[in-house]
């Protein structure tokens, strides 16, 4: 497993970074330029914890905005394909860790997996109309998503489904899936 992207933001003295490595990464810069805080966020995220999290670890100390450190990796073995399959777009794993300042117990942590919602015209709102549907149900063997057969759990629950599957409005959709929003 290979980080391929990673992204901080509100971190340190990055307010939004974004890097590509490649299999040799060496970070070169001058002082007080942010390395060092590069290589904190990857312990951060690595280590899922807190501890050690202070106002400081924020961007200009700002704890109003959270801290978020996000990786997308590739070149998985088989064992990591088996083990992430439901969280993989094709063959990369996108992670994020999000850090917040709350209440009583300063700070919380979040993990975040990012999948990329499927591109079927069936799943498009804009496309949807009752022409459309009645095409689709012609061809319902191509509603599918990997193992998921939608025409068969709409066979099993039929309208009572339909009226139970809450409905996601395109300006809650995230454009971007490897951003954290």
């Amino acid at each position: 497993m290979k980080i391929r992207k990673l992204q901080i933001q509100h971190y340190r003295s990055l307010r939004e970074a974004t890097i590509y490595p490649s299999d040799i990464l060496a970070l070169v810069g001058r002082n007080n330029s942010g390395k060092s805080n590069v290589l904190k966020a990857l312990r951060l995220f690595f280590d899922g914890t807190v501890r050690g999290v202070s106002d400081e670890a924020f961007y200009n100390h700002d704890t109003n905005s959270p801290i978020r450190i996000v990786a997308t990796f590739d070149n998985l073995s088989n064992w990591e394909m088996k083990q992430f399959g439901p969280w993989m777009d094709n063959k990369t794993l996108t992670v994020g860790r999000q850090i917040r300042c709350v209440g009583e117990d300063p700070y919380e942590i979040s993990t975040l997996a990012v999948k990329r919602v499927p591109d079927c015209e069936w799943l498009d709102e804009e496309v949807i109309s009752g022409e459309k549907i009645k095409e689709w149900w012609g061809n319902k063997e191509t509603l599918k998503i990997g193992a998921l057969d939608f025409a068969a759990l709409l066979a099993l629950g039929s309208s009572r489904l339909l009226t139970e599957v809450p409905r996601l409005p395109m300006s809650d959709r995230n454009p971007n899936p490897s951003t954290i929003s």
